[in-house]
């Protein structure tokens, strides 16, 4: 933990992880929502709105598409 920072690393990696969590359970047809929205121009902010989702699983859900499709 750096404590010159408001925030340790461990911290990070606990959000991290819950919010990794938080999008597994996430039905696929959100998934798919998530990805249509986006695809369509939508922001992450916007689809957070939208489907009442964090912005940080709206973000997990678009990389873990781009890094799957990029496999």
């Amino acid at each position: 933990c750096d404590w010159s920072s408001d925030v340790c690393s461990s911290d990070l990696e606990a959000v991290e992880e819950a919010t990794a969590e938080e999008s597994g359970r996430l039905h696929n047809v959100t998934k798919q929502q998530i990805i249509t929205l986006f695809s369509h121009g939508n922001s992450v902010e916007s689809i957070s709105e939208q489907l009442n989702v964090p912005v940080s699983t709206v973000q997990l859900v678009i990389d873990n598409y781009f890094e799957a499709d990029a496999n």
